[in-house]
């Protein structure tokens, strides 16, 4: 079985064909590969992805739009745990689901 981040990578340029891919679907994936620690796995996945330029990290808004995020490396990091931290009461899923990647 291939490791964590190459499974990762596979599964999410394969959905990232057709659309943009959201924390949530990562988080199920890892989640899926039996990862120890799947929202950490995810937030290094992706902070090592977008460092590398194969994948642009963002947030969905107003139910339409992908707005990318400019930040990389630590920046990218603080700024992702920040937003997951950020959720609504009423709605505990909320950043998962609109945190997003889009492959380049």
């Amino acid at each position: 079985m291939p490791d964590l981040y190459t499974a990762l990578k596979n599964e999410v340029y394969e959905r990232g064909e057709t659309d943009w891919v959201s924390m949530a679907e990562m988080l199920d994936i890892a989640r899926s590969l039996d990862a120890e620690n799947p929202r950490d796995d995810v937030v290094e996945f992706v902070i090592s992805a977008a460092d590398n330029g194969v994948l642009v990290v963002g947030e969905y808004q107003n139910g339409s739009s992908f707005v990318r995020w400019p930040e990389r490396g630590d920046s990218l990091r603080e700024r992702i745990r920040t937003r997951l931290a950020s959720n609504p009461v009423d709605d505990p899923l909320e950043a998962e689901s609109n945190i997003m990647v889009e492959t380049l």
